[in-house]
C-alpha cells in the first residue's frame, strides 16, 4: 500500500504532515484504484485552496469524500458496522497524521 501510495504522489508536493506509511496502514481494504482516487481528490483539493502543497487536511476531505460516494454508491451499501470501521480507520488515520511518524 505505501508503495502504491507513493507512485501516485510521487508527483504531488506533499506537505510535511503527510504520513504516507500511516495512511496505507489504515487503508489497506482500499484498491490501487481507490488510492490513486483519494491522491487525485487531494490534489485537487490543494490546488482549490491555492496551496503550494498537499497536506493532511487534503487527504482527510478527499478520504471522506471517497467514502462518502462509496457509501452512496450501489455496491456498498452502510451498515452500522461499516460506518463504525471507517470512523475507527478514520481516529487511526488522523492519529498517526498528528504524530508524523514515517512518512
Amino acid at each position: 500500500r505505501e508503495e502504491v501510495l507513493k507512485v501516485h504522489t510521487r508527483k504531488l508536493p506533499l506537505g510535511d504532515n503527510v504520513n504516507l506509511r500511516h495512511l496505507a496502514t489504515v487503508t489497506e481494504n482500499m484498491s490501487p484504484a481507490e488510492l490513486a482516487a483519494i491522491a487525485n481528490e487531494a490534489a485537487i483539493r490543494a490546488a482549490r485552496r491555492k496551496s503550494d502543497s498537499v497536506d493532511e487536511v487534503d487527504f482527510k476531505e478527499a478520504w471522506q469524500k471517497f467514502i462518502a460516494s462509496r457509501a452512496q454508491g450501489p455496491r456498498a451499501p452502510v451498515t452500522q458496522q461499516h460506518s463504525q470501521d471507517e470512523s475507527k480507520l478514520w481516529q487511526e488515520l488522523l492519529q498517526g497524521m498528528l504524530t508524523g511518524s514515517g512518512k
